[in-house]
């Protein structure tokens, strides 16, 4: 068999430094106590109000289900009671 010469590269590798950052002050406008009360109550109010429409869809979608529910369960008692007699 003949001999195959092979070229090998040397790489060099970077190396890379990460530098970690001093987080900065926020410029940003600092509210009241009574802001934050205000801000609360509102997220409160926006808060009630999505869990009672969270309420109805579920009512509404019971209120979907239940005639077949019901018709499941006259359909089972009738096969049921065939089959006993």
């Amino acid at each position: 068999m003949p001999v195959t010469k092979s070229k090998t590269r040397k790489v060099n590798a970077k190396i890379v430094t990460i530098k970690s950052k001093r987080p900065k002050k926020p410029t940003g406008k600092i509210i009241t106590l009574s802001q934050y009360g205000t801000d609360l109550k509102r997220r409160l109010d926006i808060h009630n109000y999505e869990f009672y429409m969270f309420i109805e869809d579920i009512k509404k979608g019971i209120n979907a289900i239940i005639p077949y529910v019901d018709q499941t369960v006259k359909f089972s008692q009738n096969q049921l009671q065939r089959f006993v007699k």
